[in-house]
């Protein structure tokens, strides 16, 4: 009996057990939104003065909020896209609605490229953040205040990501209209990979490693940081971890794909992984280091009280009893 096995199966099961697991996250995503909210508002009071978990909140809602329009543009797209001829044939408006369905291809572009962009600046923060923890450590540069700094330089990095794009779009036109050399073009191809791979996988990889020796000295010095302090450093080093983690998840995605082009697959699979993970990285990470208020929540769960937190219509005297504690720079 000559019967061979057959893997063939193995690149489609790998391509959709990713797509299933990126549904899954979505959903728990969405899941895990209104705790993340109650206990981020809970904590206002005393977060108030810490500029990154302010600001991770802030994209959080951002991408949630856009994530959502990109889903009904998309919808709205499907659902009208035999108004269209095929694009090979060239697109042809032939009555209102297809101007309207034109204006949504364009929102969903836009909006999905803006939410892209506000992935890899998560990114850029909490690389720049390691960095500068990093060098306070093993230099002694107590005048850093990475807080203040990742605020400094955040625009130039954003600038940068976007030139990247535009500089890769600009010559991907003139490619097309046969205006660039294909030597040329290949060039910026490939300068554009080894960008892309760098601020979406190779900062992700060396973030968390980067933070180890700084855990491991407020693992052994407590007694000389103050609890927000460890706090912050615990945040990010979790949210480091489950970039790192969430990052594997394209890796079936690209494996098990037909299509040829490489340069395709990586970015489109891995915009749209970070699009989905990211708001649950930084929701995840949040409870995790606010692990008592979620017991707490659980425990004595009061509805009312729930969702006065969650739209911000408690008093003052609705937070936790913790002992005050001293903000250092961090």
């Amino acid at each position: 009996m000559n019967a061979t096995l057959d893997f063939t199966y193995i690149p489609d099961l790998m391509y959709i057990s990713s797509e299933l697991i990126l549904i899954f996250i979505c959903i728990v995503s969405y899941s895990t939104l209104p705790f993340y909210i109650y206990v981020h508002n809970l904590n206002r009071h005393r977060e108030k003065d810490l500029l990154i978990v302010q600001l991770f909140c802030r994209m959080v809602k951002l991408s949630y909020f856009m994530f959502i329009i990109v889903l009904v543009s998309l919808f709205l797209i499907v659902l009208h896209c035999e108004t269209f001829n095929t694009i090979s044939d060239g697109i042809k408006f032939k009555n209102t609605s297809d101007y309207f369905i034109a204006t949504f291809i364009l929102l969903f572009i836009i909006l999905f490229y803006i939410l892209h962009i506000l992935q890899q600046t998560f990114h850029v923060i909490l690389f720049l953040l390691a960095v500068f923890n990093s060098l306070k450590y093993i230099f002694s540069f107590h005048f850093m205040n990475s807080q203040t700094s990742i605020h400094k330089y955040l625009p130039r990095f954003t600038l940068c990501i976007i030139l990247k794009d535009a500089v890769f779009g600009t010559s991907f036109w003139l490619d097309e209209l046969k205006y660039l050399n294909d030597d040329i073009f290949e060039c910026f191809i490939v300068c554009y990979i080894i960008s892309f791979v760098f601020f979406n996988f190779v900062i992700s990889v060396l973030t968390p490693f980067i933070y180890i020796p700084i855990m491991i000295d407020i693992n052994k010095n407590q007694h000389l940081h103050s609890q927000q302090h460890i706090y912050l450093q615990n945040y990010i080093f979790i949210q480091s971890f489950l970039v790192l983690f969430f990052k594997l998840i394209p890796v079936p995605l690209v494996i098990g794909s037909n299509t040829n082009s490489f340069v395709t697959v990586v970015t489109l699979y891995i915009p749209v992984d970070d699009v989905i993970t990211t708001p649950l990285i930084i929701q995840l990470s949040y409870l995790r280091c606010n692990i008592h208020e979620v017991i707490n929540l659980y425990s004595t769960f009061d509805l009312h009280k729930f969702l006065k937190v969650i739209f911000c219509k408690a008093d003052n005297s609705v937070h936790p009893n913790v002992v005050p504690i001293a903000f250092s720079i961090t």
